[in-house]
């Protein structure tokens, strides 16, 4: 049997083959799943990364409630004045760090 199209399947990642899901002269659909990688490292990696977006997510809350101290007092002491601009800062790029996440 002379084989209609001859392919060369490429990985889009990297990874431990765990199954392969045809023969060598197989007929395949579109779309059928070819090969199972193990997902085990990635996993690993999402869990870390959502662990990192609770920390940050902490922090923002965390410079929030600081922002809203340093303004009330802002007028009357300079040295919140000065707090309350670190603040802003602090708050602004953990908005931005968080802000790719939040749109996912």
């Amino acid at each position: 049997m002379t084989p209609l199209y001859t392919v060369m399947v490429k990985t889009r990642v990297d990874g431990q083959i765990m199954a392969i899901h045809y023969r060598e002269g197989d007929t395949v659909q579109q779309g059928a799943p070819l090969l199972e990688i193990d997902a085990r490292p990635y996993e690993a990696q999402l869990e870390q990364y959502q662990g990192q977006l609770k920390r940050d997510e902490a922090l923002l809350a965390n410079a929030k409630v600081d922002l809203g101290r340093y303004g009330a007092g802002r007028r009357h002491f300079a040295v919140q004045g000065r707090n309350r601009r670190l603040s802003d800062g602090y708050h602004l790029s953990i908005h931005v760090a968080l802000s790719p996440a939040d749109t996912n």
